[in-house]
């Protein structure tokens, strides 16, 4: 299902998934490249909220990580099926810079169930 949507729509998942509480704390700038489709996005972290950016980033401030990846990886972690660590520890996905600064960002999502009511009695 994630692969019909596009990659800014991934991201915007993910922005729901973000726990703007404990993400208040941290300013991230991560640049993601897309190795099978030449796309590249950034993502800020700031005032506990998650924006996806195309291309690189605005002004002068230099993203902490950079993430060269095949969008299905990405796919993949966002769906729970292959966490990003363990594409990492593969060799599909490369980590250049802070590479805390994707573990930081990775911890701030909230798990999600599939296991809650939908519509309650």
């Amino acid at each position: 299902m994630l692969a019909a949507l596009d990659t800014e729509q991934v991201f915007q998942t993910l922005a729901t998934r973000l726990n703007g509480p404990r993400a208040v704390a941290h300013r991230l700038l991560l640049r993601w490249e897309f190795t099978d489709s030449s796309e590249t996005w950034t993502t800020l972290v700031g005032n506990g909220v998650l924006t996806p950016l195309p291309d690189d980033v605005p002004g002068d401030e230099p993203p902490q990580a950079a993430v060269c990846l095949p969008r299905t990886a990405l796919d993949r972690a966002v769906a729970g099926v292959t966490g990003l660590a363990d594409a990492i520890a593969s060799g599909e996905v490369s980590v250049a810079g802070d590479a805390d600064a994707l573990s930081t960002l990775l911890d701030l999502f909230d798990e999600v169930s599939a296991d809650f009511a939908i519509v309650l009695p």
